[in-house]
């Protein structure tokens, strides 16, 4: 009897499945679709890959010895629980002879079937089908702060005081001496910060509205 083994990436669950009578199948691949149009043949349209899916019919079995087999059952239910709180199941590999092992996937159906039970009631014989999923990860978006364009200066003006200097009138109107540089550059004129200036000037300063 041929057998596959289902290991749960990143974790410790392996389980080694008989396989049944029935050989395993696969779907997915390419992805066509049709497009009527009027009084002729359809269009046949590529959509691209549609993920590949993995039947195996299993058959655990330890009838013959009066065994059980409910740790098999419980590890192959392990790979449909998520790994923590929040987390999702764990990816598995598929290793034997089976189409496609190179593949990793994810368990997305567990249907039981006929099973019998030994002296302690419990699963001696359990017949399972398992389809597997490929696993295809999303695609990786890197989270950019967006840039915010700077809205362009609109000037208002002040009137000089006696004795103000630029340094001063930074101080009094953006509340920092240091920001000076911001008012000489709507005064070109103005090279010296700590120049007095002229009582009663107009003095163009960055808008704090």
């Amino acid at each position: 009897m041929s057998t596959v083994t289902l290991t749960g990436i990143g974790t410790n669950i392996a389980v080694r499945c008989p396989l049944g009578d029935d050989i395993p199948r696969t779907e997915g691949g390419a992805n066509w679709r049709t497009e009527t149009r009027p009084k002729r043949k359809p269009l046949t349209i590529y959509d691209g890959q549609v993920p590949r899916k993995l039947t195996l019919a299993i058959l655990f079995d330890r009838f013959n010895v009066d065994g059980n087999v409910e740790r098999d059952i419980a590890l192959i239910e392990a790979l449909t629980t998520p790994i923590s709180t929040g987390g999702d199941p764990p990816h598995v590999k598929v290793s034997g002879p089976v189409p496609h092992s190179d593949l990793v996937y994810v368990v997305t159906g567990l249907e039981w079937g006929a099973a019998d039970y030994n002296s302690h009631n419990q699963r001696s014989r359990q017949a399972v089908t398992v389809t597997l999923t490929e696993y295809v990860a999303g695609d990786q978006v890197t989270s950019r702060t967006p840039t915010t364009k700077k809205a362009p200066v609109r000037p208002g003006t002040v009137t000089a005081r006696k004795g103000d200097t630029l340094e001063k009138i930074a101080a009094r109107v953006l509340h920092k001496a240091a920001r000076w540089r911001e008012i000489q550059r709507l005064n070109p004129t103005i090279k010296n910060p700590r120049a007095v200036l002229r009582a009663g000037q107009t003095i163009k300063v960055p808008r704090t509205d």
